[in-house]
């Protein structure tokens, strides 16, 4: 079923559809709408694909802002502007949540990312495992028992 959702696609920075897709910021135990986002340059076609329970907060706060990271895909943004990209969405249906556990809806948005990155092997993803921490820098102080 999931292989069956069709993705909204959009031209950055974005317009007013996807806020009325995805809805405003969520806070506390409001639930957003979770599922999956593919950032896709418009001139090379390489791709980004994350996944998020709430997917307007991940944007709003993680790519729609100024003060970008320093990932693969925040450093390509910054360098070529979020106009020069497109976004995919692939919503998770309500249908197949259920009784809404946020543990089936974290599985379900997971295992579509993951999908997604071997169907399309994208370039700016620098871990091709979802969930993965072996990209993370931690310091030796962190590793240590405390």
């Amino acid at each position: 079923m999931l292989m069956g959702i069709e993705p909204v696609k959009f031209n950055l920075p974005g317009d007013d559809y996807l806020t009325e897709l995805l809805g405003g910021y969520v806070r506390g135990k409001a639930k957003g709408k979770s599922g999956i986002y593919i950032f896709t340059n418009k001139k090379t076609g390489f791709n980004y694909v994350g996944s998020s329970i709430s997917l307007a907060n991940r944007l709003k706060t993680g790519y729609f802002v100024a003060n970008l990271q320093n990932r693969v895909i925040d450093l390509a943004i910054k360098q070529v502007g979020l106009d020069q990209f497109s976004l995919s969405i692939y919503l998770i249906p309500e249908s197949l949540t259920g009784s809404n556990s946020l543990t089936k809806i974290k599985n379900l948005t997971l295992a579509l990312e993951q999908i997604l990155i071997l169907q399309l092997n994208p370039e700016y993803n620098v871990l091709k495992v979802v969930g993965s921490a072996a990209g993370n820098k931690r310091s030796l102080e962190s590793m240590l028992p405390s």
